[in-house]
C-alpha cells in the first residue's frame, strides 16, 4: 500500500497542504463543507504559497512532492514524541 493517511494528517493538522508540480492545494476543515464533515480539496492561490515557510517553498520548486502539516495548537509534543519511537 501506497499513501501517507489522510486519517493521520488530521489528527494533528486541520489544514494539510499537498504540493507537487502544478498542484497545489489544500484540506481545510474550517472550510465550508467542514462543519458537515465533508473536507474538500482547496486550490492555493499566489498569495497563500507566497505565505508558506521558506522550506515548504524551496522543497517545491526543487521540484519534489511536499506534505506540509501546520501543526494544531498543542500537537508539536505528541508528534515529537511519535516520531522517536519511529527511530
Amino acid at each position: 500500500q501506497k499513501g501517507i493517511g489522510w486519517k493521520s494528517c488530521f489528527q494533528v493538522s486541520d489544514c494539510p497542504h499537498m504540493l507537487s508540480g502544478p498542484f497545489t492545494f489544500k484540506f481545510d476543515i474550517a472550510g465550508p463543507l467542514g462543519k458537515l464533515g465533508y473536507v474538500t480539496p482547496t486550490w492555493l492561490d499566489a498569495l497563500e504559497l507566497a505565505g508558506l515557510p521558506q522550506a515548504v517553498r524551496d522543497a517545491h520548486e526543487a521540484g519534489g512532492t511536499v506534505i506540509y502539516l501546520p501543526l494544531r495548537p498543542g500537537a508539536a509534543s505528541g508528534v515529537s514524541a511519535a516520531l522517536r519511537h519511529l527511530e
